[in-house]
């Protein structure tokens, strides 16, 4: 074999070597942004997923819950402001027929900064009433709740507040009431026994042919001098 048999022999290796390592280098920074490529696509993928996930979620909570919670229309709040506009205080006797069985609730109302209804009470018989005189019905104010005959059945007012009592127990009567006769629609009663806000809810069902009129009484109480605190008072009727 003679050198330039051996000389084209070893130029055509080295060409073969050379084109190989070189399509191996090109080859393998193709498959490597290809790579990239694929990976960055299954997270963006992942990503729009979640998003996804995330809305329907969210769609669903909202959903749920608007399913889950009656529309309610608010009536009377007093967690902002209340005062003597809102609410009038006057001493009371416990009644059969027209004749007063027990003598008037001696007592007085003040209004305390934070919205509170501060009821002192000077003897233990007869009750204290609070008056409520003002709401909002179908977005104009009234000194009463005005009859509602597009409500079918009956009324179903709900009534939430958080009272304390000090020196004393405390019972709260919750009075719905025409105010034309003073006929009772309906009325429920919680007893206040401690010095700690607590939380409260009565359910009043009533005629909705009937002007309305909220009245809370306080009586039976156990210990004079005493008083009851009623703070953040919600009237709201379910749609």
């Amino acid at each position: 074999m003679n050198d330039a048999t051996v000389a084209a022999i070893v130029t055509g290796l080295v060409s073969v070597v050379g084109n190989g390592l070189l399509n191996y280098f090109v080859n393998r920074k193709k498959t490597f942004a290809e790579i990239q490529k694929v990976q960055a696509e299954a997270q963006k993928t992942r990503a729009e997923t979640d998003k996804i996930l995330t809305e329907i979620k969210s769609v669903s909570a909202n959903v749920s819950y608007s399913l889950a919670a009656p529309t309610e229309d608010i009536l009377f709040d007093g967690t902002a402001r209340i005062d003597g506009f809102d609410v009038r205080g006057a001493e009371g006797n416990f009644w059969k027929g027209s004749e007063a069985t027990s003598a008037k609730g001696k007592g007085d109302l003040k209004f305390e900064e934070g919205g509170i209804l501060n009821i002192h009470r000077d003897n233990t018989v007869g009750r204290f009433e609070l008056y409520f005189q003002r709401y909002i019905f179908k977005g104009e104010e009234h000194s009463i709740i005005p009859k509602d005959f597009t409500t079918s059945g009956r009324r179903k007012l709900r009534i939430s507040c958080e009272a304390k009592a000090i020196g004393g127990e405390h019972m709260l009567r919750f009075i719905l009431r025409d105010p034309s006769s003073a006929r009772r629609l309906a009325e429920d009663r919680i007893c206040v026994k401690t010095n700690d806000w607590t939380k409260f809810q009565v359910y009043l069902p009533a005629d909705p042919s009937s002007d309305a009129q909220l009245r809370i009484d306080d009586e039976e109480v156990s210990r004079a001098p005493s008083s009851i605190q009623i703070r953040n008072i919600v009237l709201a009727q379910r749609g």
